[in-house]
């Protein structure tokens, strides 16, 4: 996966082979091309759905284009209250993939949609947020640390060369803009808390991917 975004405005995922394509070489923009269209879509922890936006359409390609009758620059989304003042939004799902409704109680790790291009999307990718509020556009962002993560920078070290303050406390790390990240197989990993998601809840899985994508 590589990662666009930051702990508190909220991440962009993509799935990517070695050479951090999103999609295979010399391939057109199609977005089934694309290696993180169509996967599921997790519950990062449980929690109770508040919120469902299905329906909005999806344009067949991507490459910096969305879809011109587009409802929501969210697309097809799912809010999920976690605790008071935190709630987890996932977006731009496959319209029609979603297979919870508001009032529903999700476990960490339930699949609960597909990966999409719907509502502002250049491509397709999952944006994950944690929030403060059930309404996504209204609310502010909250950090967020995630499990049994490896996550490396092939480029510039954003949190280093920003002075990125860490907050102190919790289990799991933060992640930032341009790392690539893999899921741990470290057994030891520290456990889940509540406002720390699991990348096996959030990533997306696609087996026949290179190791290391």
């Amino acid at each position: 996966l590589i990662v666009s975004g930051d702990p508190a405005d909220g991440y962009d995922f993509v799935i990517t082979d070695e050479e951090g394509r999103s999609r295979p070489e010399n391939t057109d923009t199609i977005i089934d091309n694309y290696y993180c269209y169509d996967e599921p879509v997790l519950a990062p922890a449980e929690g109770i759905v508040v919120d469902v936006l299905d329906g909005d359409p999806e344009l067949g390609r991507a490459g910096g284009f969305s879809h011109p009758l587009k409802r929501s620059i969210t697309g097809n989304k799912i809010t999920i209250k976690h605790a008071e003042r935190e709630y987890s939004s996932l977006v731009h799902l496959v319209p029609g993939s979603i297979s919870v409704e508001p009032g529903d109680h999700v476990e960490r790790g339930e699949a609960i949609g597909r990966c999409g291009h719907s509502g502002n999307s250049s491509e397709p990718h999952l944006h994950f947020q944690l929030h403060d509020h059930p309404a996504f556009e209204l609310s502010a962002g909250l950090p967020v640390r995630f499990d049994k993560v490896n996550a490396d920078a092939p480029g510039l070290n954003v949190a280093d060369a920003t002075d990125w303050d860490e907050p102190v406390g919790g289990s799991g790390q933060y992640i930032h803009i341009g790392q690539r990240v893999t899921q741990s197989s470290d057994p030891h990993s520290a456990p889940n808390t509540e406002t720390a998601a699991s990348s096996e809840a959030i990533s997306l899985q696609n087996p026949s991917l290179p190791e290391g994508s």
